[in-house]
């Protein structure tokens, strides 16, 4: 259904088998792998690499397990946490960052794996154990994100805190052996939330990212109603957003690195100007929002996930300026 009088376009979805894989253009091409025993429990993470050859899973049975999409057979399966594992992320796996590593086919072999269990884990594939683990959050680990440069880890937790590691991977040039060992402390521990961190999002500043000389900023989403813009950098927060009434669920930046989104459990999504917090456009949908995505390309759009089977896009291209 399509409303050209105020720019929202509506289309209804229904999902199939979660473990099922559809790409492709045009026509739609299933590979199941939900057949494989190694799936016990429901899946909590998905995330592909870079060349889309493999997936990524984290499960409630504390495994992660990394996926040929080709075939659907498992490339490896490690037994890493001791609860549920929340989020899965590969260092090199955003298709539209192009970082240069002294070894690529290493760096693009690196994953990061987070768990109710408040451990994070630093893994590459082939290797039966992590090669390295942060373990200073003091409840569940919700999400982690590598920055445009790969060379930081944000972890968003039930603790209140998110935490900003540095990977310090000197190794990425000879072997994995040679990677620093665990880092005991994080290089930032972002305060101020007072209750459980569920989101958080990098934004395309500083090193890596095509806005280079501004800073690190990192967005995070709480249920204490509240989202925060951090300076990665130094650590301090920049601006508080304060718009939703209740739990602020996903978030992401526009590609242009100007707006955050932000979708909250009170069926708002607000879009917020970095650079003064000020709320440019709000829309309320039927439902909790439940993700949110932007493109650019060709037109300024964001795409709203709901929890009333609604999948709404946001035709902002007038709005924003």
């Amino acid at each position: 259904m399509c409303h050209p009088s105020n720019g929202i376009q509506t289309a209804h979805f229904w999902l199939q088998a979660l473990t099922t894989v559809f790409y492709g253009f045009g026509r739609l091409r299933a590979i199941y792998i939900s057949s494989c025993r190694c799936i016990r429990d429901p899946i909590f993470g998905v995330h592909w690499n870079q060349k889309g050859t493999m997936l990524l899973t984290g499960g409630a049975d504390g495994t992660a397990i990394v996926w040929d999409v080709g075939s659907g057979r498992t490339r490896q399966q490690i037994s890493l946490h001791s609860n549920n594992v929340m989020d899965v992320q590969w260092l090199t796996g955003r298709s539209f960052e192009h970082v240069a590593h002294p070894n690529q086919a290493l760096a693009d072999a690196l994953f990061a794996t987070c768990s109710a269990d408040a451990t994070v884990h630093l893994c590459k594939l082939g290797e039966p154990k992590p090669i390295k683990t942060f373990a200073r959050h003091s409840d569940e680990v919700n999400a982690i994100r590598f920055d445009p440069s790969q060379t930081l880890l944000a972890s968003a937790s039930d603790d209140a805190n998110v935490h900003i590691w540095p990977l310090n991977l000197s190794g990425l040039a000879t072997s994995i052996t040679s990677v620093a060992p665990n880092d005991t402390e994080p290089l930032h521990i972002l305060r101020g939330h007072t209750q459980e961190v569920y989101a958080l999002a990098w934004n395309n500043t500083g090193p890596g990212s095509s806005h280079p000389d501004k800073p690190r900023m990192l967005a995070t989403a709480s249920f204490d109603h509240t989202a925060r813009i951090w300076n990665a950098d130094t650590g301090a927060c920049l601006h508080v957003i304060q718009g939703h009434e209740m739990s602020v669920f996903t978030l992401c930046f526009s590609p242009c690195a100007r707006y955050l989104a932000t979708g909250g459990i009170d069926h708002r999504v607000l879009i917020t100007r970095v650079s003064d917090a000020h709320t440019v456009y709000s829309y309320t949908g039927g439902g909790s929002i439940m993700d949110l995505a932007w493109t650019q390309t060709p037109r300024t759009q964001l795409a709203v996930a709901q929890s009333d089977k609604q999948l709404v896009v946001l035709d902002l291209s007038t709005s924003l300026h």
